[in-house]
């Protein structure tokens, strides 16, 4: 066995939207996005749990029951970069799509990511790739997945996303170090019981050519393969790695939108505050475990639910939002950063209520007041809307 630590700096994270529900679609570089932190969560099993019916022992189990797959929850954290020109997708564009945000692209003009307008739940897949080249040694592909969460942050950082949600299953493959085939036609690939257990379904690549494995029995001596996948082509193969597939990848040339660019304004005050953060409970979910199936068939919307926070120095101006707070005044939120063609987030959450703030005690020095916000929307689903250009 090799003792070769597995490098989490070199994971790659390739998020898409599904066309259909639970089947995921072909990894492609265009699908990167360039990450901070990632947690693809437990690989599920099924529910396990002991058999209902008594065993002649005292108080022994002889069996288990396999039941429906859990979810498999996921997160991770990214920085919101500058893009190309205003109307360009984002890299996170899955992410938002499939947290319930309704995309709009008004040409040569912005992206607009809002609450507005009817949002079909469509299934979210995230491929990790832990590792470069041959030397990548672990993959793993969730699908099926729902964006429950989105954290935007800023004023005191660059502008970050945090994402979370959950899969309906995921897929692991590892890398073999070893396998020889003969040119495309074999469609077996022969393996110890032990490199079984490293063998996941999905892509593949040995050489050049790009393998998919569609079937593997962990425990068994053989896979099923399909060669020459992804416009490669079928050669011969004589004591070579067979590793996770990556499509070859370029590093994102958009540069992070940087805290000192960071505009906070509430009622048309423009403030200077340390840090805001803006929270969406997206009311994306899947829906309940049905017969027929070992995993969940479908996604729901629900109500959604955002969160507005502050925190910066309690100037004198600023006095008359504790006022603002008791007299339940609704107030219109914009909080913008970054500056540039490509490379300005502008968040609006027109309908806010301040909650009543408390002044922090800072000691000897000047007073800070941390703002917290009810967001709601007014008729027409009109809460939040961020708008990119």
């Amino acid at each position: 066995m090799g003792a070769v630590p597995i490098r989490q700096y070199d994971a790659r994270v390739l998020p898409v939207v599904e066309s259909t529900f639970g089947t995921a679609p072909d990894p492609a570089a265009a699908q990167y996005l360039e990450m901070a932190s990632i947690s693809m969560g437990a690989a599920s099993s099924g529910v396990i749990r002991p058999k209902q019916d008594r065993h002649l022992g005292r108080g022994m189990q002889n069996d288990w029951v396999e039941g429906r797959k859990e979810a498999v929850a996921f997160a991770l954290e990214a920085a919101v970069r500058g893009r190309a020109a205003v109307d360009t997708t984002p890299i996170e564009d899955a992410l938002y799509r499939c947290g319930g945000l309704a995309r709009t692209v008004n040409s040569g003009v912005s992206v607009v990511y809002a609450t507005q307008g009817a949002f079909t739940p469509i299934g979210l897949t995230m491929d990790v790739v832990r590792g470069v080249g041959a030397n990548t040694q672990l993959a793993e592909r969730g699908y099926g997945g729902a964006v429950e969460s989105l954290k935007w942050s800023g004023g005191d950082r660059e502008l970050m996303l945090a994402a979370s949600g959950k899969f309906i299953d995921k897929e692991l493959r590892g890398k073999l170090d070893s396998i020889t085939l003969a040119s495309g036609v074999a469609t077996t690939l022969t393996i110890t019981a032990e490199e079984s257990y490293r063998l996941g379904l999905g892509y593949y690549l040995c050489e050049s050519e790009v393998i998919k494995v569609t079937a593997c029995t962990p425990g068994g001596t053989s896979a099923t393969i399909a060669r020459a996948q992804l416009s490669t082509s079928g050669v011969a193969h004589t004591a070579q790695p067979l590793v996770p597939y990556c499509p070859t990848l370029t590093n994102p040339t958009g540069a992070p939108l940087a805290e000192s660019t960071s505009t906070f304004t509430c009622d048309s005050v423009a403030m200077r505050v340390q840090s805001w953060e803006v929270t969406m409970q997206t009311g994306i979910q899947h829906l309940p475990g049905e017969t027929g199936s070992s995993r969940i068939q479908g996604l729901k919307a629900v109500r959604y639910d955002f969160g507005v926070t502050a925190k910066g120095v309690l100037y004198e101006d600023y006095v008359s939002f504790i006022g603002r707070s008791t007299a339940r005044r609704l107030s219109a939120l914009s909080i913008v950063q970054g500056t540039g063609m490509g490379k300005v987030a502008t968040f609006a959450l027109p309908y806010c209520e301040i909650i009543p703030p408390t002044v922090s005690d800072s000691r000897d020095d000047i007073a800070l007041i941390d703002l917290s916000f009810r967001v709601r929307d007014n008729s027409a689903s009109d809460a939040f809307s961020l708008t990119l250009t």
